[in-house]
């Protein structure tokens, strides 16, 4: 099942309240901050998507977080050493 980031942290913080987000959204009354909480979430995943669009987004796995972690490291680490290459190139030209 793939869920946003806003439902996952939905769901760190209640797992039934993630399942009725998902499969019964009709029996949910939400206060009117939470829903706007929730869009500005929303909003900074979809800006985040457009400032970075070639990016890898990790796949949520609830039973596997360790292995979530991993796959974001390796990334992270991917990214930081092209952009200490792309510096080290400036730098021969300056």
């Amino acid at each position: 099942m793939n869920i946003s980031k806003s439902l996952y942290t939905i769901g760190l913080q209640c797992e039934k309240y993630l399942w009725l987000k998902k499969y019964k959204k009709d029996v949910i009354i939400e206060d009117k901050s939470i829903q706007s909480k929730l869009r500005q979430g929303d909003d900074v995943g979809s800006l985040a998507c457009e400032l970075f669009p070639d990016g890898v987004e990790v796949e949520f796995d609830k039973t596997d977080l360790d292995n979530m972690i991993q796959d974001t490291k390796k990334l992270l680490t991917m990214v930081l050493k092209i952009s200490m290459k792309q510096v080290l190139n400036i730098m021969v030209y300056l």
